[in-house]
């Protein structure tokens, strides 16, 4: 009987373990931004970007500090920041922090999207600190349709 209780406790802990989200590292960031650069057209970029935003909530969301950790770690826990720039704001586009976002999502076209640029380093932690350490990805956009929506979303 002691058998059997231990071996089913130790398959609920091992059941549990797998179900559980790992993180996104920078290398997996480093590795999609290097494939995004060579994307040349804004339509396909724009559907690269979506499908990593939708790709990104498979993983948990980080909600940590890292104090002494090595940022250069291939390892380090990140994922890349994918912004809105709408009329000099920027509107983060992460679904684990809204689930709403998906109705922004559904609007990103080549018809609302201008522009489509990654922040290289340094410029990607002066402005958006650590979080930008993965890189940040800026789509622009002049149309106020979808500036009305993020304003009523976000």
């Amino acid at each position: 009987m002691k058998f059997k209780l231990i071996f089913f406790f130790c398959f609920f802990c091992l059941l549990c373990k797998a179900q559980q989200k790992p993180y996104p590292t920078k290398r997996l960031a480093v590795e999609w931004l290097a494939n995004f650069k060579k994307i040349e057209s804004i339509e396909d970029k724009i559907e690269s970007v979506i499908s990593k935003i939708y790709s990104d909530t498979l993983y948990r969301k980080i909600d940590f500090i890292l104090l002494d950790g090595n940022s250069h770690d291939s390892n380090y826990k990140c994922k890349p920041l994918i912004f809105v720039a709408a009329f000099d704001k920027y509107y983060k586009i992460d679904l684990l922090e809204n689930s709403k976002v998906s109705n922004i999502i559904n609007m990103l076209n080549i018809d609302t999207i201008g522009d489509v640029k990654v922040l290289e380093s340094p410029e990607n932690v002066i402005y958006f600190g650590t979080d930008g350490l993965c890189g940040v990805v800026i789509m622009e956009t002049k149309n106020k349709k979808l500036v009305r929506k993020i304003k009523n979303i976000l």
